[in-house]
């Protein structure tokens, strides 16, 4: 089960993402303080949707030990979003969903995945779960120059799921258990792999 959290700490947006993520400093019913990587409905393309597939994602992910950060949902309270100082991230939060997607921050040690990285032979059989992983869950935004995914010597983490599961919304999509399910998987640049 996914762990709730409430926000009591906008620490600043991120340096980059689509979604315009935050920093927050949330705290767990035991009164623990976690960091995360915040994500709000209004500044998904399709609100709730998108961070519902997050969410399932994250937990199949998690159920499949692939390497993700710890995900959580934020609670998000009125009164704690009228208090952000950044006043268009204030903005985004008062108009989404009262509850967020939430990823533990892992810190500045790992480094996105470039065209330079290379594939460590320790990295084979994590590498090929997360590239079936995303096969599977129709993850288009894995790909050369959008990674979502961190590394960190030997180490990969995987980030970002809003876009999975959309299936329906492609032209011509096949089950990926079909024979021609997967041949997207192929064109250059189409996955990180």
């Amino acid at each position: 089960m996914i762990a709730r959290l409430k926000p009591i700490e906008f620490i600043r947006n991120t340096k980059s993402g689509r979604t315009h993520p935050a920093l927050l400093t949330c705290e767990a019913d035991n009164g623990d303080l976690v960091e995360v990587v915040a994500k709000f409905s209004a500044s998904c393309d399709e609100g709730v949707t998108n961070l519902a597939r997050e969410v399932v994602a994250a937990c199949l992910a998690a159920d499949l030990s692939l390497p993700i950060p710890e995900p959580y949902l934020l609670e998000i309270k009125a009164e704690w979003a009228e208090i952000v100082a950044e006043p268009i991230q204030r903005s985004r939060i008062q108009r989404s969903s009262t509850v967020a997607f939430g990823s533990k921050l892992i810190g500045s040690q790992y480094s996105a995945w470039s065209a330079g990285s290379r594939l460590l032979d320790e990295m084979v059989q994590v590498a090929a779960a997360v590239f079936t992983f995303d096969a599977i869950i129709q993850n288009a935004d894995r790909r050369s120059g959008n990674p979502n995914c961190l590394v960190r010597g030997e180490q990969l983490r995987i980030i970002d799921h809003e876009l999975t599961f959309m299936h329906r919304l492609i032209l011509g999509w096949k089950p990926p258990w079909e024979i021609g399910g997967l041949r997207v998987m192929q064109t250059p640049g189409y996955h990180i792999s």
